[in-house]
């Protein structure tokens, strides 16, 4: 983990989604990895508000999951909340099952990611005006 690099972009949508929203960590890494986990965060400069370790139902904890691994975002979107899946070699042939979900986005960049954010916090913030 201490040579793994950022994924392009990301510290900076990240932390520009920070300044507006609540950054949860959430990894199923073993809880002995923590400092190691929490070090490589902050020596690469995320911001985040909370982080968890373990085994967690990460749909129950977010009303927007971006995660890499299908059944996560599965779970979250039959959750009734968001998902997207981060286009890996792993999850490219399972994610079109996911595209009965109308809450389901399948995403190749930060830049993207934080663009619909975006579009969906004007959308929000428009219906909450009328």
């Amino acid at each position: 983990l201490k040579n793994l690099n950022p994924i392009e972009n990301s510290i900076y949508y990240v932390n520009k989604l920070f300044e507006n929203h609540k950054i949860y960590i959430i990894t199923h890494r073993p809880s002995h990895t923590l400092s190691t986990t929490l070090g490589w965060l902050n020596s690469n400069k995320y911001n985040f508000h909370v982080s968890f370790v373990g085994k967690y139902d990460k749909y129950k904890y977010v009303d927007l999951l971006i995660d890499d691994r299908y059944e996560n975002i599965e779970k979250t979107l039959i959750n009734n909340k968001i998902g997207f899946l981060f286009r890996q070699p792993w999850n490219f042939e399972i994610h079109t099952k996911l595209y009965n979900y109308d809450k389901f986005y399948y995403v190749d960049n930060w830049s993207q990611i934080f663009e619909l954010i975006n579009i969906m916090d004007k959308i929000d913030n428009k219906i909450s005006y009328l």
